[in-house]
């Protein structure tokens, strides 16, 4: 007994007792996984993958968006994106979750994720599906069940800025597709809206040296004519005809810039109206575009906006003319992509 006590003594004179000793609560592992690059080694890549994927499941807002990034980043033929993409038919009514994957996969070259992401164009949330398109737009996969997608929603939606995403998402994915093309040149000349008429244009803009493509838009543009006189200002077709032009300059080669001296310019030296000189300087630049020079394009893009401000400045909209701006919540937001999606600075009102 004396034995006993005499270690107790010298165990409280020493220090407390491990037995007493407050526990610890256990270390939090999400919390703690780096957002650095993944390890080379395979299986230690294989372990990262699955510590990111449980920061992902516990985390949420700026972390997660951070998580997810990262992911897209270093996603190698899917290993990173296949267990992202995974939670999208899980989660079917958990539209932030959805939005997050979605824009957050949203990168040029991310193929893996493509058929996840066009899986999701008929969701029944406006958001879901206008996001889905513009992320299509982002990877820009030419896969065929992503291009059968993409022509349903455009086909069906009847909210015409989402159908707008999705003729723009075509461009960019079947831009190798002759039925694509086909399909956007109908649009964009059959339409009567001219908004509606804008996410074809658009996607056709894609079509870089297609001669049928460029032969197309220069019938649309000599369908649309030069602007007009009258009480309506030119207005009918204003803004559309500055974006078929800027069109045909991403697409067009020597030919174009031709067509566009001879038919379209020409056919302005004997009007006689305040708004023939700005018309005549943005087709001119048109048509340096259109052969290749170096440096036009913006200046082009500038004459759209131009366009767009004329019709504003004269309230011309009460005559049809459309100056919507295409960059809404599906396009704004979008950062760390070396892929910026064609039209983006063109009728977007803030540039």
């Amino acid at each position: 007994m004396k034995s006993l006590l005499l270690l107790l003594s010298v165990a409280i004179a020493t220090g407390p007792l491990v037995a007493l000793a407050p526990q610890q609560p256990p270390p939090d592992k999400t919390q703690k996984v780096a957002l650095g690059d993944p390890p080379k080694d395979a299986a230690a890549r294989v372990a990262w993958i699955a510590r990111m994927i449980e920061r992902f499941v516990a985390s949420s807002g700026a972390d997660r968006d951070a998580v997810i990034k990262k992911l897209a980043v270093a996603d190698e033929h899917g290993d990173c994106t296949g267990p992202l993409v995974a939670y999208l038919p899980r989660n079917p009514n958990n539209t932030t979750l959805l939005l997050a994957i979605i824009r957050g996969l949203g990168r040029d070259g991310l193929m893996h994720a493509a058929p996840a992401i066009a899986a999701q164009l008929t969701h029944k949330n406006k958001s879901v599906r206008s996001n889905a398109a513009v992320s299509l737009e982002y990877i820009g996969c030419g896969d065929k069940q992503v291009l059968a997608a993409l022509r349903k929603l455009a086909a069906k939606e009847r909210d015409t800025a989402i159908a707008n995403h999705a003729y723009r998402a075509l461009g960019r994915c079947g831009s190798k597709d002759a039925k694509v093309r086909a399909l956007l040149l109908k649009r964009a000349t059959s339409v009567k809206s001219e908004y509606a008429s804008y996410g074809p244009c658009i996607g056709l803009a894609y079509f870089k040296g297609d001669e049928k493509a460029v032969r197309g838009v220069e019938k649309l543009l000599k369908k649309i004519g030069v602007p007009g006189g009258g009480g309506a200002f030119g207005a009918t077709n204003a803004v559309k005809r500055s974006l078929v032009s800027w069109t045909l300059a991403n697409i067009g080669g020597e030919k174009s810039a031709e067509f566009v001296r001879e038919d379209l310019m020409a056919r302005l030296k004997h009007i006689k109206a305040p708004w023939v000189e700005g018309q005549l300087n943005f087709w001119h630049r048109v048509s340096r575009a259109c052969d290749g020079e170096a440096g036009m394009m913006p200046f082009v893009e500038g004459g759209v906006r131009g366009a767009v401000k004329y019709v504003k400045g004269l309230k011309l909209e009460r005559y049809g003319a459309e100056t919507r701006n295409l960059m809404d919540d599906a396009r704004k937001g979008r950062t760390g992509s070396a892929f910026t999606p064609k039209g983006d600075h063109v009728l977007n009102d803030k540039k």
